[in-house]
């Protein structure tokens, strides 16, 4: 064998060793980083899950003090009149009144 012929297949080991060697850090980096936005997103999901529940608890004990007689001590006042606003498109607003 020549020594042009050696020396080819020297660097040429060598650029295909530190190719896969990069190659396989690359996958390892990309894989340890799945991971761990993985966990985060589910960890964020069950604080998001336990902070609707107990959002949800509290709107239903509070949605049990709400009453009509609570209302008239704020000053909330009996409406003889009911109006609807529509919104048919973006560039017009439909208002529809009926009677009580």
């Amino acid at each position: 064998m020549s020594l042009v012929k050696i020396k080819t297949i020297f660097w040429g080991t060598i650029i295909t060793t530190a190719l896969l060697l990069g190659l396989y850090i690359f996958f390892v980096q990309s894989t340890i980083y799945y991971l761990v936005a993985t966990h985060e997103r589910s960890n964020n999901g069950q604080i998001t899950t336990g902070e609707l529940s107990r959002l949800e608890g509290e709107y239903y004990r509070l949605s049990g003090l709400v009453s009509e007689e609570l209302a008239f001590k704020q000053g909330f006042v009996p409406v003889d009149q009911l109006t609807y606003v529509n919104l048919v498109n973006s560039m017009s607003v439909s208002v529809n009144s009926s009677d009580r």
